[in-house]
């Protein structure tokens, strides 16, 4: 499995642009662009979005799950208190 470096990479260069383009088309810094096709940095949510749609690759692509396992996901951490002593102790 690729990981997300490898998978900005493999998309900019299969739609045919350099990473100059990419910045001038995104307003992204080139050095911006650098580290995270060298897996030192990352980019946002919105930034992956941004370049998603450029790159015309769903999001999933570089997430490696889909939006509704995405979202499953966070559910399952989240459950609602039942007493007003739990929503005490979820404040203090």
């Amino acid at each position: 499995m690729l990981d997300l470096a490898k998978k900005l990479r493999v998309a900019r260069i299969s739609k045919g642009y350099n990473l100059r383009q990419v910045a001038k088309i995104t307003n992204f810094s080139l050095w911006s662009l650098f580290w995270w096709e060298h897996n030192k940095k990352l980019p946002s949510f919105a930034q992956l979005t941004w370049l998603a749609e450029l790159y015309k690759r769903p999001i999933e692509f570089f997430l490696g799950f889909t939006r509704e396992e995405y979202l499953r996901s966070r559910m399952l951490w989240w459950s609602r208190p039942s007493t007003k002593s739990e929503i005490k102790q979820e404040i203090y």
